[in-house]
């Protein structure tokens, strides 16, 4: 691997990571004026901020070649955990990190800590998948292929 392509790798990964923090500092924003009657932010704001930064994230990792795929392979189960489970637990997970546990209690996230449960059994399920296993190394070697240097 030349000196130029691993910048190039590493200058993608900041991107992304940078994209991450958006999300994240949304999040952060979105929890602390929850509950509060006339909060400094707008959650409708908020929320439009983070479908547009994770669309832009989606962009990055080829998610799109990623859901053709298993939908051509009828694998609705993973392409859901991949679309809607995925963001949903790390939002979890920072609502769970920057709330005390009794606002995360008042948060209305059953639901989807129940989908996270179910979608971590689908994970396991799908770990000896050989096809998707090779789908996502031969993604992995084309995405390589498709970077401009």
């Amino acid at each position: 691997m030349t000196e130029k392509k691993l910048n190039q790798i590493l200058e993608n990964q900041e991107r992304i990571e940078k994209r991450l923090e958006n999300i994240e500092m949304l999040l952060v924003n979105l929890a602390t004026s929850f509950g509060q009657k006339e909060g400094l932010f707008d959650v409708d704001f908020i929320l439009d901020e983070l479908e547009k930064h994770y669309k832009k994230l989606k962009t990055e990792v080829n998610i799109d070649k990623i859901d053709e795929f298993m939908q051509k392979n009828n694998m609705k189960q993973i392409q859901n955990y991949l679309r809607y489970a995925i963001p949903v637990d790390e939002g979890i997970s920072v609502l769970a990190n920057i709330t005390s546990e009794e606002q995360f209690e008042d948060l209305p996230v059953e639901e989807y800590v129940d989908v996270s449960f179910k979608y971590d059994l689908i994970q396991e399920k799908y770990a000896d998948n050989h096809l998707f296993q090779k789908f996502l190394r031969d993604l992995e070697e084309e995405m390589d292929e498709d970077l401009p240097f």
